[in-house]
């Protein structure tokens, strides 16, 4: 089976160099191109962004007459927050970018705000990508049936096959 463009889906929390050198030698190999994609899980309420693992909620007005500008504070520092966040992932996905160019690897790079699974799959569907690389944090079955899992939902829900990558392990779905 040949690729010709290949998503490949990174955060900080997983194995995102490991996942994007994967890419990389597969790219090399099948002469595809490749776009760097990242989902910044922006919510509302002390989230953890995948980026910088920092707290960004607040709790400065909870409608009790703590906040006097009636909560235009918090969503003024959270939306300064998501640009700060916007800013670092368009310079930290660039950078991948640039490692696959100097290759001579064609690539884009493209980042959004959203649940990951769905993004991940909605952007492969929209780019035509014949390939999504990933990584699996190996969650315990448990913690996976609670908060669910972005290499599972993709791996049921892309529109394309799929490349699991576990360390040194890997699981492919076609």
């Amino acid at each position: 089976m040949s690729f010709k463009k290949m998503l490949v889906a990174i955060d900080r929390l997983t194995l995102s160099e490991t996942v994007f050198e994967e890419a990389l030698e597969l790219a090399q190999k099948q002469g595809a191109s490749l776009m760097v994609f990242h989902c910044i899980n922006w919510q509302n309420e002390g989230q953890i962004t995948p980026l910088t693992g920092s707290s960004i909620g607040f709790d400065v007005g909870s409608g009790m007459g703590l906040d006097p500008t009636g909560g235009v504070m918090e969503q003024t520092l959270q939306q300064e927050r998501l640009q700060q966040e916007l800013q670092q992932v368009q310079g930290w996905i660039d950078t991948y970018g640039q490692r696959a160019a100097k290759l001579g690897i064609a690539t884009e790079s493209y980042y959004k705000v959203g649940d990951a699974g769905q993004s991940i799959c909605e952007v492969a569907r929209n780019w035509g990508a014949d390939l999504i690389v990933l990584g699996r944090q190996g969650h315990t079955v448990l913690t996976e049936m609670l908060m669910g899992s972005v290499s599972n939902h993709v791996l049921h829900h892309a529109p394309c096959s799929v490349l699991v990558v576990q360390g040194t392990k890997l699981a492919a779905q076609a």
